[in-house]
């Protein structure tokens, strides 16, 4: 600070000169704007005076074209600065015409940059006077961009409408209606999911919780959001989008009976035999929706939930089977105690297995999410993991996938659990085998854990696994070694040596594993290795990526020569995007192998398919020869690429061809299609 202090008369000579004069400086100009933003966040409480005039100078740099969005970001740093820099209503007055006008601009960036900066002075500043024509003006502005035309831009709208909700009630009481008729919009056209729906989710939760005149009352407010259900046909994800903005409706408004009359009302929807299979599959989602959000609604025995889940398993229609399993494991999320052991006995006694496991799966993930949360399910951990050991057995592999996926998730909640899990390495079902490697797919992840200590000295024997005959298990490890290379590749690199002998083995057509069968009057060939060697291409080209330094370049380059000359169309198809990449890192190591590999490039682009060919291998055979082009594209682009003798073939071959060069042309086009997002010109 004293540095801060010593500097000032320097800091406010070097602003004026450079903010205020030399305005025909764009790029310094930019910078100098964000430096003033931030001095006046660090440092203002040393400038003074002088903030109120760098402020506004910023505000008035917003009203610039050129200038308007980086005086917006020095300003959202303004109002972030942990320093509290006084912000009276007058600043807002001026402000808010700019950002209102601003928002009209057709300019994703700038309307990201002003949404962000709203949010952050609806939470950061709370003025009587401020709610204002202006305020009300910029709000109707905000809520015209809440729309699927730009979600990203939608979210950071939705937020600061949560926000306007809470903070500003009266400026925003002349909106409410239009915000939630363009909620609905995005509710029905099945794009609120993720960070969206979060969003989304906030802003419901702050309109009913907040003091907004003339907001819809409960009932009210759910017929319009629910009214979709019961009037048009939807897309699967709108119903999961519906049932949790039901959800938050009553658990935001905090009155138990009006949740346990919607849930005595779903539930009477759900048993009515006439219902529709929309309006029981809404039900059943936003049951469990309930269920998660507001545990209290099933904590008597008014509402019997359980039957109505077990009678929608049998349903033969399979988007109510997984509502079901999901619901049922949203209510066990908020009532553990409850319907866990529940759904465990069912486990035993019920033939729905799979679908339990789902709802096993829904609570593994839930209660990890935070600390409270999970010191109540600890205790039932070891009851869950040893049904999950019964179930690894299972001959179906979509139930030993869910399995594996609980296995993993459990794992990294309780990182201990991975020593049990070594034991089952050595089972001698193969099935369980297979579900343990493919665990550990769901264990790693970028960030940190704990768990990784405890993979990091097992996984050398899990990937010794690589060396047996089982081909199916060999499969599974490649994978596994592909999600860890991509996610934790310091957990592979030392044992990279043994790992590729055995991938790159598998990257040859083993005769041995071809079989042929009799299909009536014709004789059919079946490749059982095939998989095998699509695990391998895929595993390479992850390990390119991130593991480049351990690999033995001219060596992958070898084997990725079989692969171009594969008689399979997903195996040419893979090899080609391996060597794509490969050219764009060691573009040396190509280049010495250019001969090798341009041959059976040229090959693909100057075959031709038989008379006979059904339509289906005239798509797969045009794919190749695209697939080829860009690939030779990306290889043109190597240094002294365009003057190497074969590629220059190649290009007279694409050239010489009326076919080949309508390809060429088409994607040509396509790459260099701009997105004038960004670049588009102000059209207000």
């Amino acid at each position: 600070m004293q540095l801060c202090h010593d500097l000032k008369p320097l800091i406010w000579t070097w602003f004026d000169k450079f903010v205020k004069k030399h305005q025909n400086v764009q790029e310094l100009k930019e910078r100098a704007i964000i430096a003033a933003g931030l001095f006046v966040a660090f440092c203002g409480n040393y400038l003074q005076s002088k903030v109120p005039e760098i402020i506004s100078l910023l505000i008035e740099r917003s009203r610039n074209e050129v200038t308007r969005i980086y005086a917006i970001r020095a300003l959202e740093v303004v109002v972030q600065s942990p320093l509290k820099i006084d912000l009276n209503p007058s600043t807002f007055s001026a402000l808010l015409p700019i950002l209102s006008e601003s928002l009209r601009k057709n300019l994703q960036s700038l309307k990201i940059a002003i949404l962000s900066l709203l949010a952050t002075l609806f939470k950061s500043y709370e003025y009587p006077g401020i709610e204002s024509d202006a305020l009300v003006t910029v709000l109707g502005e905000i809520a015209i961009l809440i729309d699927n035309d730009d979600l990203l831009v939608a979210k950071f709208a939705l937020r600061c409408y949560a926000l306007a909700f809470a903070k500003y009630p009266n400026a925003a009481a002349s909106h409410v209606q239009n915000v939630l008729g363009q909620f609905v919009k995005l509710m029905k056209a099945a794009v609120l999911q993720g960070p969206l729906l979060n969003s989304a989710l906030e802003m419901i939760e702050a309109l009913v919780r907040s003091n907004v005149p003339g907001k819809p009352h409960f009932e009210d407010l759910l017929d319009q959001i629910t009214a979709p259900v019961y009037d048009s046909q939807l897309p699967r994800q709108a119903f999961s989008a519906i049932s949790a903005t039901t959800a938050v409706v009553a658990s935001a408004s905090q009155n138990l009976e009006q949740a346990v009359h919607l849930a005595t009302k779903l539930s009477e929807q759900l048993a009515n035999r006439s219902s529709t299979d929309a309006i029981r599959l809404f039900s059943l989602l936003s049951l469990g929706e309930l269920g998660r959000r507001c545990s209290e609604v099933y904590a008597s025995n008014a509402i019997k939930a359980e039957p109505l889940i077990m009678e929608a398993f049998n349903s033969q229609n399979e988007d109510l089977k997984s509502g079901a399993s999901y619901a049922l494991g949203g209510m066990a999320v908020g009532n553990l105690p409850k319907f866990l052991p529940f759904i465990l006995q069912q486990m035993q006694e019920s033939k729905r297995q799979f679908l339990l496991l789902h709802a096993i799966k829904e609570i593994i993930l839930c209660e990890g999410q935070s600390k409270e949360s999970y010191e109540a399910f600890q205790q039932h951990i070891v009851q869950i993991w040893n049904v999950l050991l019964i179930h690894a057995e299972s001959a179906e592999e979509s139930t030993r996938n869910v399995v594996s996926e609980c296995i993993g998730k459990l794992c990294v909640l309780q990182p201990e659990l991975v020593g049990e899990l070594k034991k089952q390495l050595n089972s001698s079902s193969a099935n369980v085998r297979l579900v343990v490697i493919t665990s550990i797919k769901y264990m790693v992840s970028v960030e940190k854990k704990p768990v990784d200590d405890q993979l990091a000295v097992w996984i050398p024997n899990v990937l010794a696994l690589v060396n047996e005959e089982d081909l199916n298990q060999r499969r599974h490890v490649f994978n596994t070694v592909s999600c860890i290379a991509h996610s934790k590749p310091a957990l592979v690199r030392n044992h990279l040596d043994k790992i590729m002998a055995v991938i790159y083995h598998e990257t040859k057509v083993r005769k041995e594993l071809i079989k042929e069968v009799e299909m009536g009057p014709f004789k059919h060939q079946v490749d059982n290795g095939l998989d095998l060697r699509k695990a391998a291409f895929e595993c390479m080209f992850t390990l390119l990526g991130s593991c480049l330094e351990k690999l033995d370049v001219f060596e992958f380059i070898s084997h990725l020569e079989d692969g171009l000359r594969d008689s399979h169309h997903d195996i040419r198809l893979l090899a080609y995007v391996n060597l794509s990449k490969l050219a764009t890192l060691t573009p040396a190591h190509v280049m010495q192998r250019l001969d090798r590999i341009c041959e059976p490039l040229k090959a693909q682009l100057l075959f031709k398919a038989k008379t006979n060919a059904v339509k289906q291998d005239f798509d797969k055979y045009d794919d190749l020869k695209r697939a080829a082009i860009r690939t030779w594209l990306i290889l043109q682009e190597m240094p002294e690429g365009s003057r190497q003798p074969q590629l220059v073939d190649i290009h007279h071959t694409i050239k010489g061809t009326a076919e080949l060069k309508d390809m060429l042309t088409a994607i040509e086009k396509d790459s260099q299609r701009v997105y004038y997002g960004d670049l588009s010109m102000d059209t207000n």
